[in-house]
């Protein structure tokens, strides 16, 4: 709840491998309760997942230098910075936000969502484009085997993905000016090692 507080850790926690780090840099700077501050929105978001706007970085690439991506920023349209930096809010949210289900986890059941993110409009289209059964490890009962196979364990991805979705979309106002044939397109799995 502190952003200031926060911002050393989450640094701290990308810097040691976690992107949940970075997404949550992302979304609290693109974030207009927290200021917003566009590079460094723009900065995080690349180092995070599901953040890969061409129109938004340095030679339609990650940046690797800060310097470069303010220069580089300075020379889009309000519009464009507005776009980028709404898309690096959601997106980084969603991805940040997002957990594993904890009935399919109970179950030991994995599953894929598609996420289809229309920023102009805005909405975001799900679709669970499967399931997969990992290994019960340890003793159990037999129904357990049946109950596995349940819509409400195999089909609770799309939900969990969709929820998130929901609250990043509330979080962000939408700026004008968003090409209308604007798709971000990004799949999550979920599985079990």
């Amino acid at each position: 709840r502190d952003w200031q507080r926060a911002i050393p850790l989450y640094v701290r926690a990308s810097e040691g491998g976690q992107p949940e780090g970075a997404e949550r840099l992302a979304a609290g700077y693109a974030d207009p309760a927290n200021g917003p501050d566009a590079a460094s929105a723009i900065w995080w978001a690349w180092r995070g997942r599901g953040f890969r706007l061409e129109g938004c970085g340095v030679d339609g690439k990650m940046p690797l230098d800060p310097d470069r991506l303010v220069a580089e920023m300075g020379k889009w349209p309000a519009t464009q910075l507005a776009y980028c930096v709404y898309v690096a809010g959601v997106m980084s949210t969603i991805s940040a936000e997002m957990r594993y289900p904890e009935l399919a986890a109970g179950f030991a059941v994995g599953g894929d969502v598609s996420l289809r993110f229309y920023p102009a409009t805005p909405r975001v289209e799900l679709q669970q484009t499967g399931s997969q059964e990992y290994e019960l490890v340890g003793y159990f009962a037999v129904d357990r085997l049946r109950d596995r196979k349940r819509k409400a364990v195999t089909g609770g991805f799309a939900n969990a993905v969709g929820e998130v979705a929901d609250r990043a979309l509330k979080r962000y106002p939408h700026p004008a000016g968003i090409p209308q044939d604007a798709v971000i397109e990004s799949r999550y799995t979920f599985y079990i090692k």
